[in-house]
């Protein structure tokens, strides 16, 4: 069964586990072709955690969903040595109110949550793909493919006018777009566009863009990155390096060199990336998250990347850089 369009998407829950506030968040995706072998399969990804002290209780890659039963996830917590087995289960199906149980080996604790969208944003990522025309290459037909994924805005949040600017195009807009590009590309040539959703919450919306262009039979693919932040209050995007205080990027830039020189675990991940015996800042920008901005440099290639680097700079280190009146201080807050 399919999940209904209530279920669908990201879902925000917050309440009490035993008598500690937590929050769980579980975004239900339904992928068609050529996502998924079968057309209209529903996965479920989820995170639960701790609002008092932001310890995670657990989370889970994508599964697949059961829409009209309650979930019961179980899994194995390797971050003990002793690798105890925890469970979640619930009353409901996904619905406005979750109540259930929560399992550490023996130990059970109740949990009621509902659902909290107070500071963040209802949306769901649409998946959909365009073929070019066919195109006779030898005794095969080949075909160009453009493939998008599209932030689409649920409940309210599609009534607020603050926020019309995040909202996708119209499904015949973007198709005429897709049409277009697929249109112009060469044969056995794929382009696709990635969507990964890093921070939703104090009014604030962060993810990464990913433009890929590859052809068949090649191990190399050309990749974009762009690093998107908005306001959710005005719905404003918001430029990063505007968010500091002059001299902030130089500042933020010394933070990073000295934090990665420190790092003495992947060394020589971090010298390849050196300049000058400089970190330089990372090319696809800064990647804005819940506990600081995450700079990350990688290869693009099709292959497993062997030289990818990552650091995240706190955001209690970057407090001093930050303007006055900037928006982000609302994450600050979140630390305290």
């Amino acid at each position: 069964m399919l999940p209904t369009a209530a279920q669908r998407g990201y879902h925000r829950y917050r309440g009490l586990l035993g008598d500690r506030p937590v929050q769980l968040e579980l975004t239900v995706t339904v992928y068609p072709q050529p996502y998924a072998s079968v057309v209209g399969s529903a996965n479920l990804e989820w995170d639960f955690e701790y609002l008092d002290s932001n310890q995670p209780l657990g989370s889970s890659p994508s599964s697949s969903f059961p829409a009209s039963q309650p979930l019961e996830i179980g899994w194995i917590d390797r971050s003990t040595s002793s690798q105890q087995e925890r469970k979640l289960c619930t009353e409901q199906p996904v619905g406005p109110l979750l109540t259930g149980t929560y399992a550490l080996g023996r130990w059970l604790v109740p949990f009621r949550v509902q659902e909290d969208y107070s500071d963040c944003l209802r949306y769901e990522i649409v998946h959909e793909e365009t073929v070019g025309p066919p195109i006779r290459h030898g005794e095969d037909t080949v075909q160009a493919s453009v493939s998008r994924e599209y932030l689409h805005l649920l409940g309210a949040d599609t009534l607020r006018l603050a926020r019309a600017r995040m909202q996708c195009p119209w499904p015949s807009q973007r198709e005429r777009v897709r049409k277009a590009l697929a249109q112009r590309l060469e044969s056995r040539t794929h382009s696709n566009q990635f969507m990964d959703v890093q921070l939703n919450e104090a009014n604030l919306l962060a993810y990464t863009l990913e433009e890929r262009e590859e052809s068949e039979g090649s191990r190399y693919y050309e990749s974009h990155f762009r690093q998107v932040l908005y306001d959710l209050r005005t719905g404003r995007e918001l430029r990063l390096f505007d968010q500091l205080r002059p001299g902030g990027r130089r500042q933020l830039l010394r933070l990073l060199h000295q934090q990665a020189m420190g790092d003495t675990a992947r060394a020589r991940n971090r010298d390849f990336w050196r300049k000058n015996g400089n970190l330089p800042l990372p090319d696809q920008g800064f990647t804005v998250t819940t506990v600081g901005l995450e700079a990350y440099y990688a290869e693009h290639e099709s292959e497993p990347d062997m030289h990818g680097y990552s650091q995240t700079i706190a955001w209690a280190a970057l407090h001093p850089l930050l303007r006055p009146h900037s928006p982000l201080h609302r994450l600050l807050k979140r630390q305290d």
